[in-house]
């Protein structure tokens, strides 16, 4: 990762796709190299996390103005934008439901019989 510090053009950004991905970060902007996909097979483990991450990117597109808002004010101050922190709260409810519901049904299980 690498801060820019000139101006970047859209005819450079043409010319560098696939090379080099320009983003940026809290006004800043910032190059890396091209993200790789992966030459394997995902894990099913990996393939849940994709599809979590996958439903919590787009649910922000149903967020009212307030409430992107309100994450943006908890995000001031950190390394994290208010979607870092959005996605990262939205995974770790659905995982912690989603074993709560399993040692629910584990305990009703051994309960009833």
């Amino acid at each position: 990762m690498a801060i820019v510090t000139g101006k970047i053009s859209s005819e450079m950004v043409r010319c560098f796709a696939g090379i080099i991905d320009f983003y940026v970060v809290k006004g800043q902007t910032r190059a890396r190299a091209w993200p790789r996909r992966l030459d394997r097979q995902q894990t099913p483990a990996e393939q849940a996390s994709a599809k979590f991450f996958g439903i919590a990117s787009a649910s922000t597109a149903l967020l009212s103005q307030e409430v992107i808002d309100n994450w943006k004010t908890l995000a001031q101050n950190t390394i994290y934008t208010w979607r870092d922190l959005y996605i990262r709260a939205y995974i770790t409810a659905e995982r912690t439901t989603a074993r709560y519901n399993k040692d629910c049904n584990d305990a009703s299980a051994r309960f009833y019989g």
